[in-house]
């Protein structure tokens, strides 16, 4: 019996929620909601962070892997790396990054090491305008191999859409 226990466990879709910290904004309020109203008997959630170290109550009470990952320098390569093995510790089927941050520092071990599915959500249209020089060119080229792009509003996707050059089939909105 238990090995059919642990045969039900290994078919669970395992998801890495990725948030920039742990406080009760807009976007961990969406996916402290994802987390609560995922069928469990379908998937697995987990979620990383950068900063606060502390998780929220809220997080904690949901009953789910929590991964504190600091980010401590500018451009922070040990988290991609520490990313990159939570990724394949854990076997996680799909990545969801929460804000452009989010995505830069999933990319590397999500596409390029564990070849997981990659989703990009963004939540604010003022970040997006924000990206600018390098950092442009850099997500243009990341959202090229991402799975899936999502705005939470259309205004929100537009912005995307515009900016780093989306077809329309890779982008899709659903509203916050």
């Amino acid at each position: 019996m238990i090995f059919m226990d642990n045969m039900k466990e290994k078919r669970k879709i395992n998801v890495l929620f990725v948030i920039i910290h742990m406080e009760m904004g807009g976007s961990e309020h969406l996916v402290w909601d994802l987390i609560r109203n995922l069928d469990r008997s379908v998937f697995r959630p987990h979620v990383a962070w950068f900063y606060q170290e502390k998780p929220l109550q809220e997080f904690l009470d949901l009953d789910v892997p929590l991964f504190f990952i600091p980010k401590i320098n500018r451009l922070d390569l040990s988290v991609m790396g520490e990313l990159s093995g939570i990724i394949k510790d854990n076997e996680i089927n799909v990545v969801n990054a929460h804000h452009y941050l989010s995505l830069v520092y999933s990319f590397y071990g999500c596409k390029l090491k564990n070849r997981s599915k990659l989703i990009y959500t963004e939540h604010s249209e003022w970040e997006v305008q924000a990206i600018s020089g390098k950092w442009l060119f850099v997500g243009r080229r990341l959202l090229r191999y991402t799975d899936a792009v999502v705005g939470i509003s259309s205004k929100v996707t537009k912005c995307l859409q515009d900016t780093f050059r989306l077809p329309g089939n890779k982008i899709c909105t659903i509203v916050n």
